[in-house]
């Protein structure tokens, strides 16, 4: 992976600081940064085609907001296990406090659970590019639950993964120290999110590139072995161009005839 070419290529279009303004500005808004996901998807899938510049123009926006959309309704779903846990350690505190008494038993559960649901929380986090790159494929809302050709994404090429995780968070420490600048800054700083976004689209548009078909799960039905060829029936021209043989007395007769 080309982790450098991750963090320069917005600044390759001519018309990057329009862009990218822009999509800083939409990533600010609750519910319209559903849009920046989606242009993110779709640099995505651009770059897995080898087409980084110029980055994608702000038209069809319900399009890249419906797409937006979809991955954040699936990363709901994703962290529904998560609630039910965080739900499940607060039960045995509030009967606790109602019965006026504390209980080990109680206490431990509730730890348990929070345990739990941060440990998912975690293998979310892990998988949400895989997530992205599966969607960014094919497309559909059930994409985003294919366990299996997401972990094969995963698993297909790790190192370059895990490269596109440290180019995430790297462009987000990048974005927060220098935010820190006053002034300017602090616009950088809140703009600056939308370009996280292009980094991570960046890096694993190169990862789905790198993936080779064969190397996730697929439905495609496979084709079945070729016979022997011992056992492959001749073609009809060759029996065509067999000569006749003639019975053996008729042979004899053409011999004793006189000449």
């Amino acid at each position: 992976m080309d982790i450098g070419r991750a963090f320069a290529y917005p600044f390759e279009d001519s018309d990057w600081l329009k862009k990218v303004v822009i999509g800083g500005i939409l990533n600010l808004i609750p519910i319209v940064n559903f849009a920046t996901v989606g242009y993110a998807i779709q640099e995505m899938e651009r770059v897995s085609r080898g087409e980084w510049v110029p980055l994608p123009e702000w038209d069809n926006f319900g399009d890249k907001f419906m797409n937006g959309l979809i991955i954040g309704i699936a990363l709901i779903v994703w962290l529904v296990p998560v609630w039910i846990l965080l739900g499940a350690s607060i039960v045995p505190i509030v009967l606790s406090s109602m019965a006026h008494r504390s209980s080990s038993a109680g206490l431990g559960a509730s730890l348990l659970a929070m345990f739990l649901g941060g440990i998912w929380s975690f293998v979310v986090a892990i998988l949400y590019p895989a997530i992205a790159m599966n969607y960014a494929r094919k497309r559909t809302f059930g994409s985003c639950f294919e366990f299996s050709s997401i972990v094969g994404m995963v698993m297909a090429d790790p190192g370059s993964y895990v490269l596109g995780i440290v180019a995430y968070l790297g462009a987000a420490i990048l974005v927060g120290l220098i935010a820190q600048i006053p002034f300017i800054g602090w616009i950088i700083g809140l703009l600056g999110g939308f370009y996280v976004l292009l980094v991570l689209a960046g890096a694993y548009g190169q990862v789905l590139a790198s993936i080779s078909p064969g190397a996730v799960a697929s439905s495609a039905p496979v084709a079945p072995p070729a016979a022997p060829a011992h056992q492959r029936p001749e073609p009809e021209g060759e029996l065509l161009a067999k000569p006749e043989e003639k019975p053996a007395a008729q042979e004899t007769e053409q011999d004793e005839s006189p000449s």
